[in-house]
């Protein structure tokens, strides 16, 4: 996943159960709010690292996104400000 426009290079976040190394974000159509579209991160519990989108290990929710691990099946409930 490239850092561009829309997207942030994070420092790995340690959210628990997952850390955190990239976000790429949606922009936001009139006043809405960009929304997460995808992530890179690592699980906790078996160490798999991946790339979450919404076509598969990211849900969006209302004030975040959740999270899932592919491989292990580690879900996390995320706010929007993990993100940001």
């Amino acid at each position: 996943m490239d850092s561009k426009k829309g997207s942030e290079a994070l420092k790995s976040i340690n959210t628990g159960r997952f850390h955190i190394f990239d976000v790429q974000h949606h922009s936001g159509a009139g006043h809405q709010q960009p929304r997460v579209s995808a992530v890179r991160a690592k699980c906790g519990a078996c160490n798999s690292e991946f790339i979450a989108s919404e076509e598969g290990s990211l849900t969006a929710i209302f004030g975040g996104a959740v999270l899932s691990c592919p491989s292990c099946g580690q879900r996390q409930a995320l706010g929007q400000s993990v993100f940001d």
